[in-house]
């Protein structure tokens, strides 16, 4: 038959470089005496408000002295707690810190563009177009569509056209001109 030896906390002595004797305790053993779980040691000590003598490593657990450990958790203790509300805005942080890097990576992946951007290329391709509306009139008269008499009433229609595009500050307007274009059609 097989035993199975449990790992129990240790509480040895060591020598201080001063001469006194201090306490060492294992993070189980601290764990105990603080009335707490081992996580919360673990998060203690990557917080750093307690060090280990000894860090574990290979199954060996941290050793931690007593004289140090104990006045450290009493002033994070005493200390103005962390509240429900600190621990939420720095999850806000957090989310706020994690959000700007995807936005950052998405931006270099290209999948986002700059607001910058957009407005340009859309300023950029509205010249372009209203250009070729110009110059509709004269390419219908070439090509024999247009009888060159009605040139100008026909330039004159489309810059009425470009006015009224000019007017539309909201996307609303631009769907109330396709609906009026699409009833006058009909």
């Amino acid at each position: 038959m097989t035993t199975t030896r449990r790992r129990s906390a240790t509480t040895t002595r060591r020598r201080s470089p001063n001469g006194a004797a201090p306490l060492v305790v294992d993070r189980r053993a601290l764990a105990r005496l603080f009335g707490c779980s081992l996580r919360h040691v673990t998060e203690l000590e990557a917080e750093r408000v307690i060090v280990p003598l000894r860090r574990g490593r290979g199954g060996r657990p941290s050793t931690y002295a007593l004289d140090a450990a104990v006045p450290a958790y009493l002033r994070r203790m005493t200390e103005a707690p962390t509240s429900g509300a600190e621990r939420e805005a720095r999850a806000r942080r957090d989310r706020a810190q994690a959000r700007l890097t995807e936005l950052r990576i998405a931006k270099e992946e290209g999948a986002l563009v700059s607001r910058e951007d957009v407005v340009l290329a859309g300023q950029a391709l509205l010249k372009g177009l209203q250009a070729q509306i110009r110059a509709l009139p004269r390419r219908l008269v070439q090509a024999g569509v247009l009888d060159p008499a009605r040139e100008a009433a026909a330039a004159a229609l489309l810059r009425e056209l470009q006015i009224e595009i000019a007017r539309w500050t909201t996307l609303a307007d631009a769907e109330r001109a396709a609906r009026a274009s699409g009833d006058a059609a009909a």
